[in-house]
């Protein structure tokens, strides 16, 4: 019979107190509620991670996920689990923005790619997302963050999208009347900003 943990859970019961060797009858239960039901009564970081990793149901990695306190864990669940779903669990406990951005801009499910996203405030990462990502809600979510002129500018001239294109150019009419310059902004104009700036494709591309 498969076991429900893939590796290793005996040797930390081993290690535990007689009340929490009690658990691991429980963890090593071939029931998925069971085993969940356990995970979310102990706050035990080794089990915990052991659990997140190892256990062979998706509902059993996240509820372990959850109750994670180690980043380094979460990031590791984050960018290795084969269960989207877990791997948007978590995200959503990911504090590394850096990491964010990649998982926003890389992971092959797209509700992880929009959660990590949710999560982002630097510009520059939005926009890159705005601009490339395949998941059109997504763009759009990305695009509604940005404000800065010149990565708006960025977003006009170089986005394939017509709609990211538009909404960059409707943000920057609205900024530029803000400020009270007379006339809307040009394809040239946009693209001076752009450059001006000292921005390179590099920068958003």
């Amino acid at each position: 019979m498969q076991s429900c943990i893939k590796r290793g859970v005996w040797s930390i019961c081993l290690s535990l107190t007689l009340v929490e060797l009690s658990g691991c009858v429980s963890i090593t239960s071939s029931n998925p509620k069971v085993r969940e039901q356990f995970v979310n009564g102990t706050t035990n970081q080794t089990i915990l991670a052991m659990v997140a990793q190892n256990d062979i149901d998706p509902s059993v990695r996240m509820a372990a996920t959850r109750r994670l306190t180690d980043q380094s864990m979460v990031k590791t669940v984050a960018t290795e689990d084969e269960d989207g779903d877990v791997r948007r669990t978590a995200v959503d406990q990911l504090a590394d923005k850096d990491l964010l951005a990649t998982i926003a801009q890389t992971d092959s499910d797209a509700d992880v790619r929009r959660a990590a996203m949710d999560k982002l405030t630097d510009p520059m990462a939005l926009a890159k997302i705005a601009i490339k990502d395949a998941d059109p809600g997504i763009r759009k979510g990305a695009m509604e963050r940005i404000s800065d002129r010149t990565i708006l500018a960025a977003i006009a001239t170089k986005a394939k999208d017509g709609a990211i294109r538009k909404s960059a150019v409707d943000k920057l009419n609205l900024a530029i009347h803000n400020s009270h310059m007379m006339a809307p902004p040009t394809y040239e104009w946009l693209a001076g900003a752009y450059i001006q700036a000292g921005a390179t494709d590099d920068a958003v591309l």
